[in-house]
């Protein structure tokens, strides 16, 4: 395969962070998540699977940057409508009647929240459509085909057009006044993990939950490549000292298969289970001083 080479720069000052993709100033974010992809394996990111919902959202809304740069735009105005919506709804409340001025605004937001809602929500589910094949394949092979997994994405609301999640949305006017909240939107949905038709949350063991993680990373990894014929950079922060040996060869053996740059963080090199043809540096890093061996 043809060999890419990208130089990624980070200069951080009094005014700032600044990004450079090769020599070139990345002026937004969102440029910078979509040119430059990166995944990131720790014990920490259990929190996943096992946590509340915001944590899935946020992992999944950062896999949907790597593949559409539009959706970090989108994410953020919805986040700034809602934002403005709640405002408007805990100064009513605390006015005690709305004026007409505020009820022409509140309708103002609602069709602003709704349509970007809408688009939260197709962007989510396009990548999913996509996505959880992948997600699926991996999970059998780390199972030997013993779980069927699935997964979905849950909402109260009605996303099959900007007209029905709107109506939802007035008809919720009343306990939104009274709750002094948003009571609806792709910031309250969820994804839901399956093991054999049950919540992984509640019925998953570790180790059940601990594949369904290897499975969530490699999928997103084998579905970029698809993508643009590129891996992704990965990371893996002493992830290997929390898998047993069965989970660990399937990681190792995945990482040998795959022609990308990857760093591996231990504090015992025997948990690197790398074939020997694949080629790889070592550094020692103590107090702080990394010394190449």
């Amino acid at each position: 395969m043809e060999q890419e080479e990208n130089h990624l720069k980070i200069v951080l000052s009094n005014d700032g962070k600044k990004i450079f993709l090769n020599q070139n100033q990345e002026k937004q974010i969102q440029d910078y998540l979509f040119d430059f992809k990166s995944v990131v394996f720790t014990p920490d990111d259990l929190v996943i699977l096992k946590g509340e919902p915001e944590k899935r959202r946020k992992h999944f809304d950062k896999a949907i940057f790597h593949t559409q740069s539009a959706y970090f735009k989108i994410l953020k105005d919805y986040e700034q409508v809602l934002k403005n919506r709640t405002a408007l709804i805990k100064d009513m409340v605390e006015k005690g009647i709305a004026s007409s001025e505020q009820k022409k605004l509140f309708e103002v937001y609602n069709y602003q929240f709704s349509k970007l809602s809408y688009q939260v929500y197709q962007q989510r589910e396009k990548y999913l459509i996509d996505y959880i094949p992948y997600f699926i394949n991996t999970v059998k092979k780390l199972s030997d085909n013993k779980i069927n997994a699935s997964l979905n994405y849950y909402s109260n609301f009605d996303y099959s057009s900007e007209k029905t999640f709107l109506a939802d949305l007035e008809k919720n006017f009343k306990e939104e006044i009274n709750k002094k909240r948003t009571l609806c939107g792709p910031h309250l949905d969820d994804y839901i993990f399956l093991i054999n038709d049950k919540n992984l949350r509640t019925y998953g063991s570790q180790g059940e939950i601990r594949s369904f993680l290897l499975a969530l990373k490699t999928a997103h990894i084998l579905y970029l490549y698809q993508l643009s014929n590129n891996y992704p950079v990965l990371l893996l922060d002493d992830m290997s000292s929390e898998l047993d040996n069965n989970r660990k060869k399937f990681l190792f053996d995945f990482l040998s298969s795959i022609h990308g740059q990857v760093f591996i963080t231990t504090t015992h090199k025997e948990h690197i289970l790398l074939n020997e043809d694949v080629s790889r540096n070592y550094f020692n890093i103590n107090e702080g001083i990394i010394v190449k061996e």
